[in-house]
This record gives structure tokens, sequence and C-alpha cells, in this order.
């Protein structure tokens, strides 16, 4: 019996090879037949960072996008580049990097009202404030960042005493207390809250 879905998983996992490999051929074929130096090539998956002198860089990029006509590279606008979640800024001799959102980003996260487990919502902030520290390394842009997120994230509900809590020092998830061979662990089972839920009298699933 032919599977429908299994057919266009298997075809848009080809289509995703077939392309990575054609951009590898390419960026190859453009290396290898520039007559100037490169100082600096790294791709991932369309992504790419390249380094070479400025006088170079309108030829490089006309003679790359010769290679195939369906791959179309775009130079750094403005002394910025975005590479994956990162975004490169030309300052005066240094690089600065900060956090890079696309222009669809609609910066909404998960409801702090939601019924799920306030862990789930605590790591939201926790993941956001990690990215943050991992990407910007100079003190303007982490400050612009955090900055950021608790505008947004004030916007779906989370609270000063949220950001405080989930950016603070986590406390140890298990006692350093030694336990004694003769008492017995006790575990706990955990039951998680669905909010207000009313159940008709026609769907009940006990007998009358």
């Amino acid at each position: 019996m032919f599977n429908l879905n299994l057919a266009c998983r298997v075809l848009t996992i080809a289509i995703y090879c077939i392309s990575g490999i054609l951009l590898h051929i390419a960026s190859i074929l453009a290396l290898e037949t520039f007559p100037y130096e490169i100082s600096l090539w790294k791709r991932y998956v369309d992504d790419t960072i390249v380094i070479l002198m400025d006088a170079f860089l309108n030829d490089f990029t006309a003679h790359i996008n010769v290679v195939h006509p369906a791959i179309r590279f775009k130079k750094e606008e403005d002394g910025r580049l975005a590479v994956l979640d990162t975004q490169m800024s030309r300052r005066e001799d240094r690089l600065t990097f900060s956090v890079y959102r696309k222009p669809t980003h609609t910066d909404q996260y998960l409801q702090f009202c939601s019924s799920q487990p306030l862990r789930h919502k605590l790591g939201v902030i926790r993941m956001l404030a990690h990215w943050c520290a991992t990407i910007c390394k100079d003190r303007e842009s982490w400050t612009q960042e955090t900055q950021h997120l608790k505008k947004v994230l004030s916007v779906s509900g989370y609270t000063k005493k949220a950001w405080k809590v989930a950016t603070g020092s986590r406390p140890r998830t298990r006692s350093s207390a030694p336990v004694s061979s003769g008492s017995a662990s006790k575990g706990s089972v955990v039951i998680p809250y669905v909010g207000q839920v009313e159940i008709q009298p026609d769907s009940s699933p006990f007998p009358q």
C-alpha cells in the first residue's frame, strides 16, 4: 500500500541531500578557479563566512554566482553579516556579535499563564538567557539583548520575579545528606495540572 506521508518525507530528505551536494561542488569549483587568495572559507548548509581583501569582494561575488544558475550568494551589508543565529558587525578594527532574528520572527513564546509545568516556563527564560550569554560577548550587545528579552517575555506574562528565579543560581536537585541503609527511600508522583476542565453529563466515562 502506497504511503503518501512516507514518500513525501523521503523526497524531502533526497532534495535536501542533493542540494547540499550541489552547493558543496559549486563551492569547490568557485574556490579552485578564483585567481586570488581567500583567507577564510567556512560554510554550514547555506550560510558561509568568507574573508578576503576588499578589492576582490565584488569580483568573488560575481565569480561564485556564475558557477550554477540556481545558487546565489549575497555579501554583507552595512558592515553586518548574519550567520545562523549570530549577527556579526564590523566596528573599526574589531567584530562584535549579537543575536540575529529573521524579519519574520514573532517573539512569541510559551505563555506564562498556560497549564504547562512551571519548570517548562522557567526553562524558556533559561534557554534565552543562555543564548544571549553565549553569543553576546561585549557588555553593550548583552545589555540590549537582555532588555529585549525582558520586554517580549513580559508580553507573554513573564514577571521580573520569574526572570530572577530562572537566571539565578539553581538549587541542587538531590540532597547531599547520606541516607542510612536501614531507611527506605520514598518516591514521588507528579500529576500535571491541566487547568479547569468541565465534564458534561453525557460525556462521563463512568456508568450511571
